[in-house]
């Protein structure tokens, strides 16, 4: 049997996947169910790291002139109390600290990336200030900030803290002096993997659907048994069969999809045999090898950066869709 992956066409034994960009997404020689279609799109979940508390606060100031009105933590305010402002832009949500200081938290791993602007506030005369921004996470320094003075444009950060189970905010002099330097961590924010089976699509199609059979199954397989591939058990994922599109609208918000597909334990060993496909934005960015139950998940991990709408696509290999029992396990969106 011939098959065929080519730009942004699929062909599998009569059956025809048309890739293409907008609403039209599948074309087929034979039958299929309507499509099903939801309305509601996916949020990354973020949190304010000036709404999680401390594990430790350290600063300079508050050991030179202890009982001081100032502080080494300020949370959604500017180090003076006033509102955080970087070169005229303000910002509701942030901290608010000086040089030298170091903000401390634990995450018990439960995040995948820290996001913030970062530079002296703006009631230090322009000019004036001068200190440096650093991240660590379990002791390593991860991410280290150019001098920044009052006057200068915020230095956006974005920086991996996948695991991390302590992170530190260090602020530091960059002159010998900690005069003026007001140093804010505005708009910070920690951000979490989404599994994508708690999001909804707004499109499902498949060949199989029935009363009892179902194209989109939420943490289990078709058969609506616990994900499993080769023996491995997953708590969420997508249980779905070919020939199948899953399809989601992620607004640009999200960098890269993880999954782990291949075909559920339900299936006799060696049978079954899909292929999985991922297409974003109307281009095929990922396919995978043939799969059949007993082969090991194949791991994937895709950029999706900037991307608007995100098609997970099963299709047969072998011209028969019987046993094409496909698992999206352990899914995940990553900010």
């Amino acid at each position: 049997m011939k098959q065929q992956i080519k730009g942004k066409k699929l062909l599998s034994a009569g059956l025809v996947l048309g890739v293409l960009c907008g609403a039209n997404l599948i074309t087929t020689e034979h039958k299929a169910s309507a499509a099903t279609v939801f309305t509601l799109t996916s949020t990354p979940a973020s949190i304010n790291l000036s709404e999680l508390t401390p594990s430790l606060i350290k600063g300079s100031i508050e050991d030179l002139v202890p009982g001081s009105s100032y502080h080494t933590f300020n949370k959604n305010k500017s180090f003076y109390s006033t509102p955080l402002s970087i070169n005229g832009v303000k910002y509701e949500t942030g901290i608010g600290t000086h040089s030298r200081s170091e903000i401390g938290y634990d995450l018990n791993g439960q995040y995948t990336s820290l996001t913030a602007n970062v530079g002296v506030d703006d009631q230090v005369a322009k000019g004036h200030g001068s200190v440096q921004f650093v991240v660590k996470a379990d002791g390593k320094v991860i991410y280290e900030s150019p001098v920044k003075k009052s006057g200068d444009p915020a230095e956006q950060i974005k920086v991996n803290i996948s695991e991390t189970k302590k992170l530190e905010l260090i602020v530091l002099d960059a002159d010998g002096s900690i005069v003026n330097d007001h140093a804010n961590w505005a708009n910070i924010k920690v951000h979490s993997a989404v599994n994508l089976s708690e999001l909804t699509p707004i499109l499902v199609k498949g060949s199989t659907e029935s009363s009892s059979y179902h194209t989109f199954n939420k943490n289990k397989s078709f058969y609506s048994t616990p994900l499993s591939i080769n023996g491995v058990k997953y708590e969420t994922g997508i249980g779905t069969h070919s020939q199948s599109t899953i399809r989601y609208d992620l607004n640009g918000q999200y960098t890269s999809l993880t999954a782990n597909v291949g075909v559920d334990d339900q299936v006799a060993r060696g049978h079954g045999s899909v292929k999985f496909v991922i297409v974003a934005d109307g281009e095929v960015i990922y396919t995978s090898p043939v799969k059949k139950s007993g082969d090991p998940a194949e791991q994937v991990k895709v950029n999706i950066s900037g991307k608007h709408t995100l098609d997970l696509i099963v299709f047969d290999a072998d011209g028969n869709i019987v046993n094409d029992h496909a698992n999206w396990a352990n899914a995940k969106l990553l900010p």
